[in-house]
């Protein structure tokens, strides 16, 4: 990959991680997660990837959140946003590199 296609893609991904990580944990909030977990949720950047970051300790009560449990029925949260999301920031690498290639006329 180019070295400017790569780089604009990472710094997509990095601006998408920092303004994706209030409305990730917005989205626990409104589930009725437990606010000490929803505190610690965060969208990370490697590459051009996004994943989401928490603790380690809160794994299980997250997995059973996400997925229920004898005692409590599914409010998933991590799901449904990855699914949602991943897909805006293909379109948002897309068009960043086509805007580079552009600027570089390899689209002329």
């Amino acid at each position: 990959m180019n070295a400017a296609v790569e780089k604009a893609a990472k710094e997509v991904a990095r601006k998408s991680a920092l303004k994706l990580t209030p409305v990730l944990r917005d989205q626990a909030f409104r589930a009725e997660w437990p606010s000490e977990i929803v505190i610690e949720l965060s969208v990370k950047a490697e590459d051009e990837n996004l994943y989401i970051s928490y603790p380690d300790e809160f794994d299980s009560r997250i997995e059973d959140l996400e997925y229920g449990s004898q005692s409590q029925s599914p409010r998933p949260v991590l799901r449904p946003f990855m699914a949602r999301y991943a897909s805006n920031l293909e379109e948002e690498i897309t068009e960043s590199v086509v805007d580079i290639l552009s600027d570089m006329g390899a689209l002329s």
